[in-house]
Protein backbone atom coordinates (compact mmCIF):
# COMPACT_ATOMS: atom_id res chain seq x y z
CA UNK A 1 0.00 0.00 0.00
CA UNK A 2 1.28 3.75 -0.85
CA UNK A 3 -0.26 6.48 0.95
CA UNK A 4 -0.35 10.33 0.24
CA UNK A 5 -0.99 12.92 3.28
CA UNK A 6 -2.42 16.47 2.76
CA UNK A 7 -2.56 19.35 5.02
CA UNK A 8 -5.91 21.16 4.79
CA UNK A 9 -6.32 24.67 5.41
CA UNK A 10 -8.26 27.66 5.88
CA UNK A 11 -9.23 31.00 3.91
CA UNK A 12 -6.27 32.35 6.02
CA UNK A 13 -4.23 29.20 5.31
CA UNK A 14 -3.95 28.03 9.03
CA UNK A 15 -3.50 24.44 9.09
CA UNK A 16 -7.43 22.62 10.28
CA UNK A 17 -6.45 19.27 9.97
CA UNK A 18 -4.74 16.40 7.53
CA UNK A 19 -6.30 13.91 4.49
CA UNK A 20 -4.69 10.83 3.96
CA UNK A 21 -4.72 9.28 -0.09
CA UNK A 22 -4.06 4.94 0.42
CA UNK A 23 -3.73 3.82 -2.69
CA UNK A 24 -3.22 -0.31 -3.35
CA UNK A 25 -0.21 -0.59 -5.57
CA UNK A 26 -0.40 -4.28 -5.48
CA UNK A 27 -1.24 -5.26 -9.20
CA UNK A 28 1.48 -2.22 -9.90
CA UNK A 29 4.56 -4.07 -8.28
CA UNK A 30 3.36 -7.31 -9.03
CA UNK A 31 3.35 -6.49 -12.80
CA UNK A 32 6.49 -4.58 -12.67
CA UNK A 33 8.25 -7.72 -11.35
CA UNK A 34 6.57 -10.17 -13.73
CA UNK A 35 8.04 -7.79 -16.46
CA UNK A 36 12.05 -7.79 -15.02
CA UNK A 37 11.42 -11.52 -14.49
CA UNK A 38 10.23 -11.41 -18.16
CA UNK A 39 13.00 -9.44 -19.52
CA UNK A 40 15.79 -11.20 -17.21
CA UNK A 41 14.62 -14.26 -18.58
CA UNK A 42 14.60 -13.12 -22.16
CA UNK A 43 18.01 -11.79 -21.46
CA UNK A 44 19.02 -15.25 -20.31
CA UNK A 45 17.71 -16.96 -22.92
CA UNK A 46 19.28 -14.95 -25.32
CA UNK A 47 22.45 -15.33 -23.47
CA UNK A 48 22.79 -19.41 -23.29
CA UNK A 49 20.52 -20.16 -26.75
CA UNK A 50 22.42 -22.78 -28.32
CA UNK A 51 20.67 -21.34 -31.69
CA UNK A 52 21.86 -18.22 -33.20
CA UNK A 53 18.87 -15.90 -32.35
CA UNK A 54 17.55 -12.22 -33.05
CA UNK A 55 14.93 -10.05 -33.60
CA UNK A 56 15.30 -7.05 -36.29
CA UNK A 57 13.51 -4.16 -37.57
CA UNK A 58 12.63 -4.34 -41.32
CA UNK A 59 11.81 -1.73 -43.71
CA UNK A 60 11.40 -2.05 -47.81
CA UNK A 61 15.33 -0.71 -47.76
CA UNK A 62 17.27 -1.95 -44.30
CA UNK A 63 17.28 -4.74 -41.44
CA UNK A 64 18.73 -3.09 -38.54
CA UNK A 65 18.78 -5.41 -35.27
CA UNK A 66 17.08 -5.12 -32.19
CA UNK A 67 18.46 -7.90 -30.60
CA UNK A 68 21.00 -10.74 -30.69
CA UNK A 69 22.11 -13.94 -28.80
CA UNK A 70 24.98 -13.93 -27.38
CA UNK A 71 26.76 -16.57 -29.38
CA UNK A 72 25.35 -14.75 -32.75
CA UNK A 73 26.91 -11.51 -31.85
CA UNK A 74 30.26 -14.17 -30.99
CA UNK A 75 29.80 -15.76 -34.69
CA UNK A 76 29.78 -12.59 -36.17
CA UNK A 77 32.88 -11.51 -34.27
CA UNK A 78 31.49 -8.26 -32.48
CA UNK A 79 31.50 -7.81 -28.30
CA UNK A 80 29.23 -7.48 -26.11
CA UNK A 81 26.11 -5.53 -27.55
CA UNK A 82 27.94 -5.08 -30.97
CA UNK A 83 25.27 -6.23 -33.14
CA UNK A 84 22.66 -3.73 -31.48
CA UNK A 85 21.55 -1.17 -33.88
CA UNK A 86 23.31 -2.44 -37.08
CA UNK A 87 22.05 -3.04 -40.58
CA UNK A 88 22.41 -6.29 -42.20
CA UNK A 89 25.59 -4.80 -44.51
CA UNK A 90 27.09 -3.25 -41.84
CA UNK A 91 27.43 -7.36 -40.21
CA UNK A 92 27.60 -9.62 -43.49
CA UNK A 93 29.20 -9.25 -47.41
CA UNK A 94 27.16 -7.39 -49.73
CA UNK A 95 25.87 -10.14 -52.21
CA UNK A 96 24.16 -12.08 -48.38
CA UNK A 97 23.51 -8.82 -47.19
CA UNK A 98 21.41 -8.17 -49.93
CA UNK A 99 19.29 -11.31 -50.14
CA UNK A 100 19.01 -11.42 -46.19
CA UNK A 101 17.05 -7.62 -46.29
CA UNK A 102 15.13 -9.13 -49.27
CA UNK A 103 14.04 -12.16 -47.55
CA UNK A 104 13.53 -9.91 -43.99
CA UNK A 105 10.87 -7.56 -46.05
CA UNK A 106 9.00 -10.59 -47.56
CA UNK A 107 8.68 -11.71 -43.89
CA UNK A 108 7.49 -8.91 -42.86
CA UNK A 109 5.07 -7.29 -45.82
CA UNK A 110 3.71 -11.07 -46.39
CA UNK A 111 3.31 -11.88 -43.23
CA UNK A 112 4.73 -15.30 -43.32
CA UNK A 113 6.88 -17.59 -42.07
CA UNK A 114 9.99 -18.99 -44.50
CA UNK A 115 12.65 -21.25 -44.23
CA UNK A 116 16.34 -20.53 -46.19
CA UNK A 117 19.74 -21.75 -46.54
CA UNK A 118 22.96 -19.13 -46.27
CA UNK A 119 26.09 -20.01 -46.58
CA UNK A 120 28.85 -18.06 -44.74
CA UNK A 121 32.78 -18.54 -44.43
CA UNK A 122 32.53 -22.01 -45.69
CA UNK A 123 29.68 -22.71 -43.28
CA UNK A 124 26.07 -23.79 -44.05
CA UNK A 125 23.31 -22.59 -41.81
CA UNK A 126 19.78 -23.10 -42.17
CA UNK A 127 17.35 -19.93 -40.79
CA UNK A 128 13.66 -19.62 -39.99
CA UNK A 129 12.06 -16.19 -40.07
CA UNK A 130 9.16 -15.09 -38.64
CA UNK A 131 6.82 -11.69 -38.07
CA UNK A 132 6.02 -9.82 -34.85
CA UNK A 133 3.48 -7.67 -34.40
CA UNK A 134 3.94 -5.01 -32.10
CA UNK A 135 2.48 -1.47 -33.03
CA UNK A 136 3.26 -0.17 -36.18
CA UNK A 137 6.72 -1.79 -36.67
CA UNK A 138 7.69 -3.71 -38.50
CA UNK A 139 9.77 -7.14 -36.89
CA UNK A 140 11.09 -10.16 -37.33
CA UNK A 141 12.55 -13.01 -34.98
CA UNK A 142 14.77 -15.61 -36.47
CA UNK A 143 16.56 -18.75 -35.33
CA UNK A 144 19.56 -20.01 -37.30
CA UNK A 145 21.24 -23.48 -36.81
CA UNK A 146 25.00 -24.20 -38.21
CA UNK A 147 24.18 -27.14 -40.52
CA UNK A 148 27.78 -27.59 -41.94
CA UNK A 149 28.87 -30.51 -39.81
CA UNK A 150 25.01 -32.26 -40.51
CA UNK A 151 25.02 -31.62 -44.20
CA UNK A 152 28.88 -32.89 -44.40
CA UNK A 153 27.76 -36.17 -42.65
CA UNK A 154 24.59 -36.57 -44.96
CA UNK A 155 27.00 -35.67 -48.20
CA UNK A 156 29.81 -38.07 -46.83
CA UNK A 157 26.80 -40.75 -46.11
CA UNK A 158 25.34 -40.35 -49.58
CA UNK A 159 28.53 -40.41 -50.97
CA UNK A 160 29.30 -43.81 -49.55
CA UNK A 161 25.98 -45.29 -50.31
CA UNK A 162 26.86 -44.36 -53.90
CA UNK A 163 29.78 -45.97 -53.35
CA UNK A 164 28.61 -49.08 -52.41
CA UNK A 165 26.07 -48.84 -54.83
CA UNK A 166 28.84 -48.92 -57.50
CA UNK A 167 30.81 -51.23 -55.75
CA UNK A 168 27.65 -53.86 -55.58
CA UNK A 169 27.25 -52.60 -59.36
CA UNK A 170 30.91 -53.22 -60.52
CA UNK A 171 30.64 -56.53 -58.54
CA UNK A 172 27.66 -57.94 -60.46
CA UNK A 173 29.34 -57.31 -63.35
CA UNK A 174 32.41 -58.67 -62.54
CA UNK A 175 30.76 -62.08 -61.43
CA UNK A 176 29.11 -62.09 -64.80
CA UNK A 177 32.06 -61.14 -67.12
CA UNK A 178 34.05 -64.19 -65.02
CA UNK A 179 31.55 -66.33 -64.96
CA UNK A 180 30.89 -65.89 -68.88
CA UNK A 181 34.93 -66.10 -69.62
CA UNK A 182 34.85 -69.02 -67.56
CA UNK A 183 32.23 -71.25 -69.55
CA UNK A 184 33.67 -69.08 -73.40
CA UNK A 185 37.14 -70.40 -72.23
CA UNK A 186 35.89 -73.99 -72.50
CA UNK A 187 34.06 -73.47 -75.32
CA UNK A 188 37.52 -71.98 -76.77
CA UNK A 189 39.55 -74.94 -75.48
CA UNK A 190 37.41 -77.33 -78.14
CA UNK A 191 37.20 -75.02 -81.13
CA UNK A 192 41.48 -74.08 -80.61
CA UNK A 193 42.26 -77.27 -79.74
CA UNK A 194 40.29 -79.48 -82.61
CA UNK A 195 41.98 -76.72 -85.27
CA UNK A 196 45.16 -77.38 -83.60
CA UNK A 197 44.82 -81.42 -84.17
CA UNK A 198 43.46 -80.76 -87.45
CA UNK A 199 46.45 -78.83 -88.79
CA UNK A 200 48.61 -81.42 -87.22
CA UNK A 201 47.31 -83.93 -89.88
CA UNK A 202 46.56 -81.52 -92.81
CA UNK A 203 49.38 -80.43 -95.48
CA UNK A 204 50.19 -76.62 -95.55
CA UNK A 205 49.11 -76.77 -99.41
CA UNK A 206 45.39 -77.95 -98.29
CA UNK A 207 42.78 -76.10 -98.88
CA UNK A 208 41.35 -76.48 -95.53
CA UNK A 209 44.75 -75.48 -93.88
CA UNK A 210 44.22 -71.34 -94.38
CA UNK A 211 40.73 -72.18 -92.56
CA UNK A 212 42.37 -73.66 -89.82
CA UNK A 213 44.72 -71.13 -89.02
CA UNK A 214 42.11 -68.26 -89.16
CA UNK A 215 39.98 -70.36 -86.86
CA UNK A 216 43.02 -71.07 -84.33
CA UNK A 217 44.08 -66.62 -84.55
CA UNK A 218 40.23 -66.01 -84.30
CA UNK A 219 40.04 -68.51 -81.11
CA UNK A 220 43.53 -66.69 -79.82
CA UNK A 221 41.73 -63.32 -80.03
CA UNK A 222 38.63 -64.69 -78.19
CA UNK A 223 41.12 -65.60 -74.94
CA UNK A 224 42.93 -62.52 -74.86
CA UNK A 225 39.21 -60.79 -74.92
CA UNK A 226 38.31 -63.95 -71.99
CA UNK A 227 41.41 -62.62 -70.12
CA UNK A 228 40.56 -59.05 -70.21
CA UNK A 229 36.80 -60.22 -68.67
CA UNK A 230 38.76 -62.19 -65.84
CA UNK A 231 41.26 -59.43 -65.07
CA UNK A 232 37.73 -56.62 -64.97
CA UNK A 233 36.47 -59.37 -62.81
CA UNK A 234 39.25 -59.25 -60.57
CA UNK A 235 40.12 -62.92 -61.17
CA UNK A 236 43.11 -62.05 -63.93
CA UNK A 237 45.86 -64.13 -64.01
CA UNK A 238 48.73 -62.70 -61.76
CA UNK A 239 52.00 -63.74 -61.08
CA UNK A 240 53.43 -61.65 -58.94
CA UNK A 241 56.98 -60.47 -58.19
CA UNK A 242 58.67 -57.72 -55.96
CA UNK A 243 58.32 -54.67 -58.93
CA UNK A 244 59.66 -51.40 -59.22
CA UNK A 245 57.28 -49.23 -60.71
CA UNK A 246 59.40 -46.17 -62.32
CA UNK A 247 61.65 -49.05 -63.63
CA UNK A 248 58.32 -50.70 -65.18
CA UNK A 249 57.67 -47.29 -67.02
CA UNK A 250 61.05 -46.44 -68.04
CA UNK A 251 61.02 -49.98 -69.67
CA UNK A 252 57.89 -48.95 -71.61
CA UNK A 253 58.78 -46.08 -73.14
CA UNK A 254 59.49 -46.35 -76.31
CA UNK A 255 56.69 -48.48 -76.43
CA UNK A 256 54.52 -45.81 -75.27
CA UNK A 257 55.64 -43.08 -77.71
CA UNK A 258 54.91 -44.96 -80.73
CA UNK A 259 51.57 -45.94 -79.30
CA UNK A 260 50.29 -42.42 -78.71
CA UNK A 261 49.31 -39.43 -80.74
CA UNK A 262 52.17 -37.84 -82.49
CA UNK A 263 50.66 -34.44 -81.10
CA UNK A 264 51.46 -36.01 -77.22
CA UNK A 265 54.00 -35.25 -75.22
CA UNK A 266 54.97 -37.38 -72.07
CA UNK A 267 56.17 -35.73 -69.02
CA UNK A 268 57.48 -38.05 -66.63
CA UNK A 269 57.91 -37.28 -63.42
CA UNK A 270 59.31 -40.74 -61.93
CA UNK A 271 60.70 -41.24 -58.19
CA UNK A 272 63.67 -43.37 -58.70
CA UNK A 273 63.95 -44.43 -55.21
CA UNK A 274 60.29 -46.32 -55.24
CA UNK A 275 59.87 -49.02 -52.54
CA UNK A 276 58.72 -52.21 -54.60
CA UNK A 277 55.31 -53.43 -54.68
CA UNK A 278 54.00 -56.99 -54.61
CA UNK A 279 52.53 -57.21 -58.68
CA UNK A 280 52.20 -58.89 -62.41
CA UNK A 281 54.34 -56.93 -64.38
CA UNK A 282 52.32 -57.53 -66.97
CA UNK A 283 48.91 -56.62 -66.17
CA UNK A 284 50.52 -53.56 -64.58
CA UNK A 285 51.79 -52.73 -67.74
CA UNK A 286 48.56 -53.48 -69.33
CA UNK A 287 47.13 -50.91 -66.70
CA UNK A 288 49.87 -48.14 -67.67
CA UNK A 289 48.74 -48.95 -71.27
CA UNK A 290 45.35 -48.39 -71.37
CA UNK A 291 45.52 -45.12 -68.87
CA UNK A 292 48.29 -43.55 -70.63
CA UNK A 293 46.26 -44.53 -74.21
CA UNK A 294 43.21 -43.01 -72.50
CA UNK A 295 45.04 -39.96 -71.78
CA UNK A 296 46.13 -39.38 -75.53
CA UNK A 297 42.82 -40.53 -77.19
CA UNK A 298 41.60 -37.92 -74.68
CA UNK A 299 43.62 -34.68 -75.90
CA UNK A 300 42.25 -34.95 -79.52
CA UNK A 301 43.63 -33.41 -82.14
CA UNK A 302 44.49 -30.31 -80.22
CA UNK A 303 47.40 -32.48 -78.67
CA UNK A 304 48.50 -31.92 -75.74
CA UNK A 305 50.66 -32.67 -72.39
CA UNK A 306 50.68 -36.67 -70.59
CA UNK A 307 51.50 -36.13 -67.18
CA UNK A 308 53.24 -39.41 -65.45
CA UNK A 309 54.08 -39.33 -61.99
CA UNK A 310 55.22 -42.15 -59.37
CA UNK A 311 55.52 -41.61 -55.75
CA UNK A 312 54.45 -42.91 -52.48
CA UNK A 313 51.63 -41.82 -50.86
CA UNK A 314 50.43 -42.27 -47.08
CA UNK A 315 47.19 -42.83 -48.07
CA UNK A 316 43.93 -41.97 -45.57
CA UNK A 317 41.29 -44.09 -44.70
CA UNK A 318 39.45 -40.41 -46.09
CA UNK A 319 41.26 -40.67 -49.51
CA UNK A 320 40.33 -44.20 -49.93
CA UNK A 321 36.80 -43.78 -49.56
CA UNK A 322 36.99 -41.49 -52.37
CA UNK A 323 38.41 -44.58 -54.65
CA UNK A 324 36.51 -46.62 -56.99
CA UNK A 325 35.44 -49.64 -55.17
CA UNK A 326 38.05 -49.84 -52.33
CA UNK A 327 35.89 -48.95 -49.07
CA UNK A 328 37.50 -51.60 -47.02
CA UNK A 329 41.28 -50.79 -47.94
CA UNK A 330 43.37 -50.14 -44.92
CA UNK A 331 45.38 -46.61 -44.47
CA UNK A 332 48.68 -46.72 -44.45
CA UNK A 333 51.78 -45.89 -47.36
CA UNK A 334 50.79 -46.64 -51.43
CA UNK A 335 53.13 -46.34 -54.08
CA UNK A 336 50.91 -44.54 -56.39
CA UNK A 337 50.72 -43.90 -59.93
CA UNK A 338 49.22 -40.89 -61.83
CA UNK A 339 48.37 -40.13 -65.25
CA UNK A 340 46.80 -37.13 -66.10
CA UNK A 341 46.53 -34.87 -69.09
CA UNK A 342 45.22 -31.54 -70.43
CA UNK A 343 42.30 -32.91 -72.87
CA UNK A 344 38.33 -32.03 -72.73
CA UNK A 345 38.14 -33.59 -69.56
CA UNK A 346 34.96 -35.44 -68.36
CA UNK A 347 31.33 -34.22 -66.84
CA UNK A 348 29.98 -36.28 -63.76
CA UNK A 349 27.76 -38.06 -65.71
CA UNK A 350 30.49 -39.65 -67.43
CA UNK A 351 32.45 -40.80 -64.41
CA UNK A 352 29.51 -42.67 -63.23
CA UNK A 353 29.66 -44.82 -66.29
CA UNK A 354 33.41 -44.48 -66.44
CA UNK A 355 34.47 -48.34 -65.41
CA UNK A 356 31.48 -50.03 -67.01
CA UNK A 357 32.45 -52.76 -69.78
CA UNK A 358 32.27 -51.32 -73.40
CA UNK A 359 31.41 -47.84 -72.39
CA UNK A 360 33.10 -44.66 -74.29
CA UNK A 361 32.57 -41.58 -75.15
CA UNK A 362 34.14 -41.57 -78.77
CA UNK A 363 32.53 -44.23 -80.52
CA UNK A 364 30.84 -47.93 -80.49
CA UNK A 365 32.26 -49.81 -77.57
CA UNK A 366 35.81 -51.95 -79.05
CA UNK A 367 36.88 -53.75 -75.27
CA UNK A 368 37.02 -53.82 -71.74
CA UNK A 369 39.47 -50.51 -71.69
CA UNK A 370 39.31 -49.00 -68.15
CA UNK A 371 36.94 -51.75 -66.57
CA UNK A 372 39.85 -53.78 -67.28
CA UNK A 373 42.30 -51.51 -65.43
CA UNK A 374 40.00 -51.80 -62.41
CA UNK A 375 39.78 -55.70 -62.23
CA UNK A 376 43.52 -55.02 -62.38
CA UNK A 377 43.82 -52.88 -59.76
CA UNK A 378 41.36 -54.28 -57.31
CA UNK A 379 43.22 -57.79 -58.15
CA UNK A 380 46.08 -56.02 -56.59
CA UNK A 381 44.23 -54.85 -53.55
CA UNK A 382 44.92 -51.00 -54.51
CA UNK A 383 42.40 -48.14 -55.26
CA UNK A 384 41.72 -46.23 -58.56
CA UNK A 385 40.72 -42.56 -57.90
CA UNK A 386 39.48 -40.13 -60.76
CA UNK A 387 39.13 -36.53 -60.87
CA UNK A 388 37.99 -34.68 -63.96
CA UNK A 389 36.01 -31.50 -65.18
CA UNK A 390 34.64 -30.44 -68.48
CA UNK A 391 37.48 -28.78 -69.94
CA UNK A 392 39.92 -29.20 -67.25
CA UNK A 393 41.43 -32.67 -67.88
CA UNK A 394 41.46 -35.78 -66.23
CA UNK A 395 43.73 -37.69 -63.39
CA UNK A 396 43.74 -41.22 -62.68
CA UNK A 397 45.57 -42.56 -59.45
CA UNK A 398 46.72 -45.97 -59.13
CA UNK A 399 47.97 -47.02 -55.19
CA UNK A 400 48.57 -50.11 -54.13
CA UNK A 401 50.07 -51.10 -51.22
CA UNK A 402 53.66 -51.59 -50.07
CA UNK A 403 54.53 -54.89 -48.74
CA UNK A 404 57.99 -56.59 -48.01
CA UNK A 405 56.20 -59.88 -48.92
CA UNK A 406 56.19 -61.41 -52.15
CA UNK A 407 53.70 -64.00 -53.54
CA UNK A 408 55.13 -66.70 -56.30
CA UNK A 409 52.18 -68.92 -57.54
CA UNK A 410 52.91 -72.29 -59.69
CA UNK A 411 55.08 -71.24 -62.45
CA UNK A 412 53.09 -70.47 -65.71
CA UNK A 413 53.48 -72.50 -68.47
CA UNK A 414 54.96 -71.24 -71.97
CA UNK A 415 54.44 -72.47 -75.59
CA UNK A 416 57.14 -73.92 -77.21
CA UNK A 417 57.31 -77.49 -76.20
CA UNK A 418 59.59 -80.09 -77.49
CA UNK A 419 58.29 -81.22 -80.95
CA UNK A 420 59.84 -84.74 -80.52
CA UNK A 421 58.87 -85.32 -77.31
CA UNK A 422 56.45 -88.59 -76.15
CA UNK A 423 55.24 -89.39 -73.33
CA UNK A 424 53.90 -92.71 -71.84
CA UNK A 425 51.79 -94.37 -68.70
CA UNK A 426 48.00 -93.73 -68.47
CA UNK A 427 46.74 -90.33 -68.21
CA UNK A 428 43.41 -89.72 -65.83
CA UNK A 429 41.85 -86.42 -67.44
CA UNK A 430 38.26 -85.33 -65.16
CA UNK A 431 36.10 -82.61 -66.48
CA UNK A 432 32.12 -82.52 -67.13
CA UNK A 433 32.39 -80.91 -70.60
CA UNK A 434 32.02 -84.10 -73.16
CA UNK A 435 33.45 -82.28 -75.99
CA UNK A 436 36.73 -81.46 -73.51
CA UNK A 437 37.24 -84.70 -72.66
CA UNK A 438 37.26 -86.13 -76.07
CA UNK A 439 39.43 -83.35 -77.34
CA UNK A 440 42.25 -83.88 -74.01
CA UNK A 441 42.25 -87.74 -74.80
CA UNK A 442 43.08 -86.85 -78.25
CA UNK A 443 45.91 -84.98 -77.60
CA UNK A 444 46.86 -86.82 -74.78
CA UNK A 445 46.94 -90.03 -77.41
CA UNK A 446 49.00 -88.60 -80.24
CA UNK A 447 51.54 -87.69 -77.50
CA UNK A 448 51.78 -91.42 -76.47
CA UNK A 449 49.70 -91.77 -73.53
CA UNK A 450 46.83 -93.99 -72.50
CA UNK A 451 43.70 -91.90 -71.64
CA UNK A 452 41.11 -92.52 -68.75
CA UNK A 453 38.56 -90.25 -68.92
CA UNK A 454 35.98 -88.94 -65.97
CA UNK A 455 32.95 -87.43 -66.17
CA UNK A 456 33.28 -85.53 -62.95
CA UNK A 457 35.33 -85.47 -59.51
CA UNK A 458 33.70 -88.53 -57.96
CA UNK A 459 34.10 -90.80 -61.32
CA UNK A 460 38.13 -89.72 -60.67
CA UNK A 461 38.56 -90.62 -57.17
CA UNK A 462 36.74 -93.94 -58.06
CA UNK A 463 38.56 -94.96 -61.05
CA UNK A 464 41.94 -93.84 -59.76
CA UNK A 465 40.96 -95.94 -55.92
CA UNK A 466 40.92 -99.22 -58.87
CA UNK A 467 43.52 -97.95 -61.28
CA UNK A 468 45.79 -96.18 -59.23
CA UNK A 469 48.99 -98.24 -60.07
CA UNK A 470 48.39 -97.28 -63.69
CA UNK A 471 48.15 -94.44 -63.54
CA UNK A 472 51.04 -91.55 -63.68
CA UNK A 473 49.32 -87.99 -63.52
CA UNK A 474 46.10 -86.68 -63.12
CA UNK A 475 44.17 -83.85 -65.08
CA UNK A 476 41.44 -82.52 -62.92
CA UNK A 477 38.88 -79.65 -63.91
CA UNK A 478 38.11 -77.07 -60.89
CA UNK A 479 34.54 -76.63 -61.38
CA UNK A 480 32.45 -80.12 -61.80
CA UNK A 481 29.44 -81.38 -60.70
CA UNK A 482 28.65 -83.98 -57.70
CA UNK A 483 32.54 -83.17 -56.50
CA UNK A 484 34.89 -80.37 -57.66
CA UNK A 485 38.35 -80.31 -58.54
CA UNK A 486 39.26 -79.40 -54.61
CA UNK A 487 37.25 -82.09 -53.19
CA UNK A 488 38.44 -84.52 -55.74
CA UNK A 489 42.03 -83.42 -55.24
CA UNK A 490 41.92 -83.81 -50.91
CA UNK A 491 40.14 -87.50 -52.00
CA UNK A 492 43.05 -88.43 -54.23
CA UNK A 493 45.58 -87.52 -51.65
CA UNK A 494 43.94 -89.55 -48.97
CA UNK A 495 43.91 -92.74 -51.51
CA UNK A 496 47.91 -91.57 -52.29
CA UNK A 497 50.00 -88.91 -50.53
CA UNK A 498 52.27 -88.64 -53.93
CA UNK A 499 49.83 -88.31 -56.51
CA UNK A 500 50.81 -85.98 -59.44
CA UNK A 501 47.47 -83.65 -59.87
CA UNK A 502 47.44 -81.05 -62.48
CA UNK A 503 44.30 -78.66 -61.99
CA UNK A 504 42.84 -77.11 -65.30
CA UNK A 505 40.51 -74.19 -65.62
CA UNK A 506 38.72 -71.70 -67.56
CA UNK A 507 39.61 -69.10 -64.23
CA UNK A 508 42.82 -67.87 -63.83
CA UNK A 509 45.78 -69.33 -61.82
CA UNK A 510 45.87 -66.53 -59.32
CA UNK A 511 42.10 -67.59 -58.41
CA UNK A 512 41.77 -71.66 -58.97
CA UNK A 513 44.48 -72.58 -56.99
CA UNK A 514 43.69 -70.40 -53.96
CA UNK A 515 41.88 -73.69 -52.57
CA UNK A 516 44.64 -75.75 -52.90
CA UNK A 517 47.36 -73.28 -50.45
CA UNK A 518 50.30 -75.46 -48.98
CA UNK A 519 49.08 -79.05 -51.05
CA UNK A 520 51.88 -80.07 -54.22
CA UNK A 521 50.23 -79.14 -57.66
CA UNK A 522 52.02 -80.33 -60.49
CA UNK A 523 50.59 -78.10 -62.32
CA UNK A 524 48.15 -75.31 -63.64
CA UNK A 525 46.61 -75.58 -66.95
CA UNK A 526 44.91 -72.08 -68.19
CA UNK A 527 41.86 -72.84 -70.93
CA UNK A 528 42.19 -72.35 -73.93
CA UNK A 529 45.03 -74.41 -74.36
CA UNK A 530 47.29 -75.61 -76.91
CA UNK A 531 48.72 -78.77 -77.88
CA UNK A 532 52.22 -76.92 -77.25
CA UNK A 533 51.39 -75.58 -73.71
CA UNK A 534 49.85 -79.22 -72.60
CA UNK A 535 53.06 -81.03 -74.17
CA UNK A 536 55.44 -78.99 -72.14
CA UNK A 537 53.22 -78.67 -68.96
CA UNK A 538 53.35 -82.76 -68.93
CA UNK A 539 57.33 -83.35 -70.20
CA UNK A 540 57.96 -80.39 -67.34
CA UNK A 541 55.47 -82.48 -64.37
CA UNK A 542 56.85 -85.66 -65.53
CA UNK A 543 60.53 -84.72 -65.23
CA UNK A 544 60.22 -83.12 -62.12
CA UNK A 545 58.76 -86.42 -60.91
CA UNK A 546 61.26 -88.66 -62.54
CA UNK A 547 63.87 -86.60 -60.86
CA UNK A 548 62.70 -87.21 -57.42
CA UNK A 549 61.96 -90.83 -57.87
CA UNK A 550 66.06 -91.12 -59.00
Amino acid sequence: MTSIFARLLDSSENPTGVHVYTIDMTDRKQTEEALRESEDLFSLFMRYSPIYTYIKEVTPHESRVVQASRNFQEMIGLPGEGMVGKTTPELFPPELAAKMTADDWAVVSKGEVIEVEEELEDRSYTTIKFPIVRGEKNLLAGFTIDVTDRKRSDEERLALERQLQQLQRLESLGVLAGGIAHDFNNILSSVLGNAELALTGLSSDSSAHENLSEIARASHRAASLCREMLAYSGRGKFVTEAVDLSALIEGMLDLLKSTISKKAHLDLHLDKGLPSLEGDPIQLSQVIMNLVINASEALGESGGAIRIVTSVREATREYLRQCYASPDLPAGRYITLQVSDTGSGMDAETLTHLFEPFFTTKFMGRGLGLSAVLGIVRGHKGALRVRSEPGKGATFNMSIPISEAVIRTVPGVEAGAEDDWRGKGTILLADDEEAIRALGARMLSRMGFTVLMAADGQDAVDLYRERKDEVSLVILDLTMPRMDGQEAFRELRELDPKVRVIVSSGYSEQEAIVGFSNQSLAGFLQKPYTMAQLTELLRVALAADQKTEA
